[in-house]
């Protein structure tokens, strides 16, 4: 089938003059054409007077805290290898980058000179170990002296104490006859007593049985009465028999008493005699004692003097041995050389570095943090660690802090943060410089605005800088009537923690508020502005309004002839603002003021930097 060319560029050409005849009759007034639709901008630039800005909505999220420190890499432990000992070096075959096992010999010395000495020294070694065995013989002979000694001791003291007891027990018999006689004689006292009672009454009755017996002859009493009389006289007689026979056995206890009291005083004499006779064998087997301690302690000095001189002969004996030991040197761990410090054939000297090792599995991973931010640190804390510039084959390592300094460097105020990598890999090697993002500690449901909005302010203070300073935002308020349009005013805000690009406001914004993210530079308080050109949230399409045209689009645009429509609206070409220097902090870059102070987070010196931009 063949192709009729010029019946088919006829009917396109029929196509096309329909297509343009349609659109210019049939089209609504104000709709423009699709490809004036297509090259009309979608964002209109602000109205002559009102500032071009970036805007960002306050939200609410979840922030965590961090802060960079530059750090480096440091061997977990670092051994610097020297010998012990004085001698040419015969061999070291290792190089920087070469491992090393613990263990593992790095070097060898000569140390052949050094045989006669250990010869002369065992020797020595020898004759003050015999010397020692003589000394212990004669301590165990004085011990053996000491212990005959105290047992003899022992029997005299049982001596001493036997005469002693012998002696209280007489003491105690002269006693009891001394408490006899006494008793005795106190009975024979009161038997006299009694005689001499009796005698009397008994003279008494002799008279009144005599007058009552002339009275009976005289018939003046009854034979009754006269018995009666006589069995009180008979009564009387036989008291003073009974008196005179109690004397008789009174004076008989006491000569008794006397007896036995002048056989106590002998047997007392006796006991204090050999009291007196223990007493001195007791002291002469003390004297003999503390002689024998005497040896002992002698014995025992001649065998520490002898063990002094074996030990001292023993020390001579290692130093020269371990003179020949200390040719072959060992590493402490295991590691990698980093550097080799001389070549075999020199002669070294103890305490001269041969080598330097350092062990890289696992290794330490510092960095100097300011106080203020090392009161934040904890132990487990985490921590990213960035090697080199960052590049995809350089992904961030997270780590957890191992350590952290107990004091600070008083010139710096700064302190030591440590954590601790497997480097299993071998990926990193000591003396590397690193970044550290370190956390210092998270928050729930924060009101969250972007770093680079906030502007530090340091207050002046009698005409000097104070490290007192405030930080601000500028809040972006809808104008009433105004779509688009905005009124600002600098408010005083407090803020949270930060991990760097984002930062926690806890008082002076709410969620939702809008702030200047950029261009707020020259603003003032009561300002106007609109959003920019370049900010993302104006690129984004308004909701189409019913019947129109075009969406975003005003109702004078849409009733506009095309031609007017398709122009673009008249705005305000943003100045070029001269370049102007601000200051800064080189450990907290986001802290920005246009004057000298320091920064409010380390209290370092702000730097000053040029920046300039369109507004």
């Amino acid at each position: 089938m063949k192709t009729n060319l010029p019946t088919n560029l006829l009917v396109l050409g029929l196509c096309l003059a329909g297509s343009v005849y349609a659109v210019n009759h049939f089209r609504r007034p104000g709709a423009m054409t699709p490809v004036e639709a297509q090259a009309m901008e979608m964002t209109l630039p602000a109205p002559a007077g009102i500032a071009p800005v970036e805007l960002e909505t306050v939200e609410r999220g979840t922030i965590g805290s961090t802060v960079r420190y530059t750090g480096q890499t440091v061997g977990y432990t670092e051994q610097e290898i020297a010998p012990r000992v004085t001698g040419t070096l015969l061999s070291m075959p290792l190089y920087a980058g070469d491992k090393v096992r613990k263990g593992q010999v790095v070097a060898r010395l000569d140390t052949s000179q050094s045989a006669p000495q250990v010869a002369a020294q065992r020797a020595a070694l020898n004759n003050a170990v015999q010397a020692t065995e003589v000394a212990r013989r004669d301590e165990e002979q004085s011990q053996t002296l000491v212990a005959e000694a105290h047992a003899e001791l022992g029997t005299k003291r049982g001596a001493l104490a036997s005469a002693r007891a012998d002696l209280k027990a007489t003491q105690e018999e002269r006693d009891n006859a001394q408490s006899q006689l006494e008793a005795a004689q106190s009975m024979i006292s009161d038997a006299g007593a009694s005689l001499q009672a009796a005698q009397a009454d008994f003279r008494y009755w002799q008279e009144e049985i005599k007058r009552e017996g002339d009275l009976l002859k005289a018939g003046a009493v009854t034979q009754e009465e006269f018995q009666r009389e006589k069995a009180q006289a008979d009564n009387a007689a036989a008291k003073v028999q009974g008196a005179q026979a109690r004397i008789t056995q009174v004076e008989a206890q006491k000569r008794s008493a006397q007896s036995n009291l002048r056989k106590a005083a002998a047997m007392i004499a006796s006991s204090e005699a050999k009291i007196t006779q223990a007493q001195s064998e007791l002291e002469s087997h003390r004297a003999h004692v503390l002689s024998t301690q005497a040896a002992v302690r002698s014995a025992k000095q001649k065998i520490v003097g002898a063990q002094a001189g074996e030990a001292q002969m023993q020390a001579m004996l290692s130093g020269v041995s371990a003179t020949q030991g200390y040719s072959e040197i060992q590493t402490e761990t295991d590691g990698v050389v980093v550097q080799r410090m001389v070549s075999p054939g020199v002669l070294v000297s103890p305490g001269q570095t041969l080598l330097k090792i350092a062990q890289i599995t696992p290794l330490r991973v510092q960095a100097n943090v300011a106080e203020t931010d090392l009161m934040r640190v904890e132990v487990g804390g985490r921590v990213q660690i960035i090697v080199g510039n960052g590049a995809a084959n350089r992904t961030p390592i997270i780590a957890k802090i191992s350590s952290i300094t107990p004091a600070l460097d008083p010139a710096s105020r700064m302190g030591i943060v440590e954590a601790i990598l497997p480097n299993r890999d071998n990926r990193l090697f000591p003396g590397q410089s690193v970044s550290m993002d370190i956390s210092l500690g998270q928050s729930q449901n924060a009101l969250i605005v972007p770093t680079r909005s906030l502007r530090y302010h340091t207050i002046p203070t009698g005409g000097t800088l104070s490290s007192q300073s405030t930080t601000t935002v500028w809040l972006a308020e809808p104008i009433t009537g105004q779509s688009g349009q905005y009124a600002v005013r600098e408010v005083t805000v407090k803020t949270g923690i930060s991990d760097r690009t984002r930062t926690e406001i806890t008082e002076g914004l709410e969620a939702g508020q809008k702030i200047v993210l950029a261009g707020q530079d020259n603003l003032k308080n009561g300002d106007t502005v609109a959003r920019s050109e370049s900010d993302g949230e104006a690129m984004k399409p308004s909701p189409p309004t019913k019947g129109s045209g075009m969406s975003g689009m005003s109702g004078k645009e849409r009733n506009a002839p095309p031609e007017e429509s398709a122009r673009p609206s008249p705005s305000v070409s943003p100045s070029v603002a001269p370049a102007k220097t601000i200051y800064t902090c080189l450990m907290h870059p986001e802290i920005e003021q246009d004057h000298p102070g320091d920064c409010p987070k380390c209290h370092m010196t702000l730097v000053p930097k040029r920046k300039g931009g369109a507004r």
